[in-house]
């Protein structure tokens, strides 16, 4: 019995149409915020830069308790909590006379912290052989919904104001809540024990060195795009329609070559080499692009490189993470993930204004070396990740849980769960050193799986 590649395509599209949704909603905001709410009461300087930052403050301090909550309610429920949260936050902030009320907003939108859950939810429903590239189609709708963002903002800001943005990021959140209820299938609830996951696990399973190479992926991300429009503008004069189609043409052409290095990566078994190459390339070439002088050709290029870099790895850290965290506390190591994600942004936007306030260009690119060098220790010492496949068995009847457990030390298997409503058995497994038939076999003589 195995899960149809229709219900994985299926998963796949709508968890991503949840994440562009959402995503959308927050990034029209961006390019055109501290412009209009200067213009607010109580729209100083300060307010302005805590009514931007305060969303990701939020969502890093509520991203484990939303992880951890998914592992125990389950992942829909949790998600369409979180989307609730989301579409208030919006409506608080749309009707604010003032930049308190929008901080209050911002903060409740943060507060709606589902990027563990969804990730988890995406693990959940996807094949370990096939969850990098699922990975990777989430990263492309996020990198599709940012681009849209900064055309869209700009040109409807003029007409319908900071009110009609958040009235619009409050509709997205409605959408994203109707993909969530008739698109997403249902993940099996299976049968663990919700214990408090221990911390020693993140030292034993290279989860912290995951969540410190996001941490730096993001904060490296937010510090580009904070220098990247004023170096196009003032050092290579491109006008804004050059400077998104520069975006688009980078972004299109990584999103291209990701795919591949992907599944070569995969297929070669080679995802560690790749990985910590990408984590030299993701700091080094944009500060070559700040500091040198380059023809636009040059410059097109290296931010190519710096986009298929960050793809691969925006892609193939979860699932690295994914395959290496027992089932039952996926849902809580996702939390830390994305957590360690949200300080990267926060503190990615923060330092990088002032390092362009003390040395400008170069200080950025010292900023970008510096954060590099925090990515590049943290994964020197990654494990090659378990190239498993999932295996989806009818469950026999004298299946438990004990016989389960004993059998994850056999060579070859990683993982083995049981979802009882489902009457399925998962099992995470190497083709290489335990062939399908040879697992098979195996279960039967546990009694585990039905004939």
């Amino acid at each position: 019995m195995q899960t149809t590649h229709t219900t994985e395509f299926r998963a796949i599209l709508a968890l991503t149409g949840i994440m562009m949704a959402r995503l959308l909603g927050l990034f029209m905001i961006l390019p055109v915020f501290s412009l209009y709410a200067s213009t607010l009461p109580g729209g100083t300087a300060t307010m302005v830069g805590l009514a931007m930052g305060v969303y990701g403050l939020t969502q890093a301090c509520c991203q484990v308790p939303f992880g951890t909550l998914s592992d125990r309610w389950g992942r829909k429920p949790v998600i369409a909590l979180g989307l609730c949260i989301f579409i208030i936050g919006g409506i608080v902030a749309a009707y604010a006379h003032s930049l308190t009320g929008i901080v209050i907003g911002r903060a409740l939108q943060g507060a709606a912290a589902i990027s563990s859950a969804l990730l988890a939810t995406v693990a959940d429903l996807t094949r370990d052989e096939t969850r990098s590239r699922a990975m990777a189609v989430i990263g492309m709708g996020i990198g599709f919904s940012f681009s849209l963002a900064m055309v869209l903002g700009p040109a409807f800001v003029p007409t319908v104001g900071l009110t009609g943005l958040f009235k619009i990021s409050a509709l997205l959140g409605g959408i994203a809540l109707l993909i969530l209820a008739f698109g997403v299938p249902t993940p099996p609830r299976l049968s663990v024990h919700h214990e408090a996951m221990p911390y020693a696990l993140l030292w034993k399973t290279d989860l912290w060195r995951l969540d410190v190479a996001v941490f730096t992926l993001h904060a490296i991300l937010v510090s580009v795009f904070f220098a990247a429009p004023l170096f196009l503008s003032r050092v290579l004069h491109l006008s804004p329609h050059q400077q998104t189609l520069f975006y688009l043409v980078s972004l299109s052409l990584a999103f291209l070559c990701v795919f591949p290095l992907i599944m070569m990566a995969e297929k070669r078994r080679c995802l560690k080499m790749v990985l910590k190459l990408s984590m030299w390339i993701l700091p080094i070439a944009p500060a070559l692009l700040f500091t040198l002088p380059l023809h636009l050709t040059l410059a097109c290029l290296i931010w190519f490189l710096f986009f298929t870099a960050f793809s691969f790895l925006e892609a193939s850290l979860p699932s690295v993470l994914s395959k290496r965290v027992p089932v039952q506390h996926k849902g809580t190591a996702m939390g830390f993930y994305s957590t360690s994600q949200f300080i990267g942004i926060f503190l990615g936007g923060t330092l990088s204004g002032a390092c362009y306030h003390a040395g400008g260009f170069w200080g950025i690119s010292f900023l970008l070396l510096a954060l590099g060098l925090v990515g590049i220790l943290a994964t020197l010492a990654l494990k090659e990740p378990p190239y498993f496949s999932t295996f989806i068995f009818k469950l026999g009847e004298q299946a438990n849980a004990d016989i389960a457990h004993r059998l994850r030390r056999v060579p070859g298997i990683g993982d083995i769960w049981i979802a009882e409503n489902e009457g399925v058995l998962y099992v995470k497994a190497d083709k290489k050193i335990i062939p399908e038939s040879q697992l098979r076999n195996v279960l039967n003589e546990s009694n585990l799986i039905a004939l």
